[in-house]
C-alpha cells in the first residue's frame, strides 16, 4: 500500500549555478524517473511531482517533470553553461537505493553536459557537511509522522520552518507566508487552498528534484508477530515479537 515517504534529490540554493532556476530545470527534464522506478524499486511505487507525499491536502493536480534531454540542453545553453558543468552529490554509505539513482543520474546528466561526482559518507559527515553549506546536492527522503502537511511544509519546504528548507537555502517569501497563514487557519477548505498553492509554488521553482513516492512493501517470516508499519512508513516495534 501507499506510504507517507518522499525521495528526492536536494539542492544549495546558495551555489552557484544551481541559484539558477534554468539549471535546475535542466537537471530535472534530464531525469528519466520512470527509468528509476523501475530500476530501483522494480516498478513498486509511483513517479512524484510534490514535495509532499500523498497525505492530507496533497497536490494531485502537479504532474511528473517531463524527461525530455532537448528542452534540458537548450535549457544549459540559455544558462550560459553550453560546455557543462561540474557538480556532486552526496550519498549515504550503505545506501543501496541512493547509490544506485546516483548512478543513474551520473549516466543520464552526461547527456547534457553535466560531469556528477558521486561523494559516499555516513550520515554524520552529510549532516557535518550540510551544516556547514558545503555540498551541491544530497540525495534524501522524508516521511510524516502525522497525516496533516502542516509538519512537512515546515520541515522541508519553508525557510522560516527550519531543518532541511533552511539547509537547502530555498527562500520563497509566498510559500513562508502561506504556511503561517495555513497553521492558523481553520477553514479546512481554505487551508487545503493555501497548500496546495504552496506545493506549486516549490513545483513552479523547481525547488529540488523530486524522485518517487516508495509503496509499503514489507517481507516477513512467521517468526514475526503483531508487526505493523503504518502509512506514515514508521514502524510500531515496541509491539513485534520473535518467536522461536
Amino acid at each position: 500500500f501507499p506510504q507517507m515517504r518522499f525521495d528526492y534529490i536536494y539542492y544549495n540554493h546558495a551555489r552557484k549555478p544551481i541559484n539558477d532556476i534554468r539549471v535546475r530545470q535542466a537537471l530535472n527534464y534530464a531525469v528519466d524517473r520512470q527509468a528509476i522506478l523501475k530500476s530501483v524499486l522494480y516498478g513498486y511505487g509511483s513517479v512524484a511531482a510534490s514535495m509532499l507525499p500523498p497525505m492530507l491536502d496533497w497536490n494531485d493536480q502537479l504532474k511528473p517533470y517531463p524527461y525530455d534531454v532537448a528542452k534540458a540542453k537548450a535549457l544549459m545553453q540559455e544558462a550560459g553553461l553550453g560546455n557543462g558543468l561540474s557538480t556532486e552529490i552526496l550519498i549515504t554509505s550503505g545506501d543501496n537505493q541512493a547509490s544506485q539513482i546516483a548512478t543513474i543520474l551520473k549516466d543520464e546528466w552526461t547527456a547534457i553536459g553535466v560531469n556528477l561526482k558521486v561523494t559516499v559518507l555516513e550520515a554524520g559527515t552529510i549532516r557535518a557537511r550540510r551544516k556547514a553549506g558545503d555540498f551541491d546536492m544530497i540525495k534524501g527522503y522524508y516521511t510524516s509522522d502525522v497525516i496533516d502537511p502542516d509538519e512537512l511544509v515546515a520541515f522541508a519546504i519553508d525557510y522560516a520552518g527550519g531543518a532541511i528548507a533552511k539547509y537547502m537555502n530555498f527562500k520563497n517569501d509566498r510559500i513562508s507566508a502561506l504556511a503561517a497563514a495555513a497553521e492558523a487557519e481553520m477553514n479546512p477548505q481554505k487551508r487545503k487552498a493555501m497548500y496546495f498553492e504552496i506545493q506549486k509554488v516549490a513545483y513552479d521553482q523547481f525547488a529540488a528534484i523530486p524522485l518517487y513516492y516508495a509503496d509499503n512493501l514489507t517481507a516477513l517470516t512467521d517468526r514475526v508477530h503483531d508487526f505493523m508499519q503504518l502509512p506514515t512508513a514508521n514502524y510500531r516495534l515496541w509491539e513485534t515479537w520473535l518467536s522461536k
